[in-house]
């Protein structure tokens, strides 16, 4: 799967019509290279989904998207509580780079 774009990320948080073009792209292309920074191949599979769950935690920081209560990607669901003090975008986000890379250095 290549990087993600808009399309790709409104699948994931719903409607971006009110975010101008410009922003998105500059959102994405961040999300992207945090996503490269912590180590997942820009070829991964699950590459884009990693992308727009990050730019969604940057959305949601900005304060287009509100917090996320529940998501399922594939086999995996979530569920956080509303008075979360970390974004669920993050959580989902960190949750899945660990699925993906592993957690060195910790025993099991």
């Amino acid at each position: 799967m290549a990087r993600a774009d808009k399309e790709h990320l409104e699948k994931i948080v719903g409607d971006l019509d009110s975010v101008q073009a410009a922003r998105l792209d500059l959102i994405l292309e961040t999300a992207r290279g945090q996503v490269v920074r912590d180590g997942i191949s820009e070829s991964h599979n699950s590459f884009a989904d990693l992308q727009c769950f990050f730019a969604a935690y940057i959305l949601e920081k900005s304060g287009v998207l509100h917090s996320l209560v529940s998501r399922s990607v594939g086999d995996v669901s979530v569920t956080f509580g509303q008075g979360a003090q970390v974004s669920s975008w993050l959580d989902l986000y960190r949750m899945m780079k660990s699925n993906i890379i592993g957690l060195p250095g910790r025993i099991a």
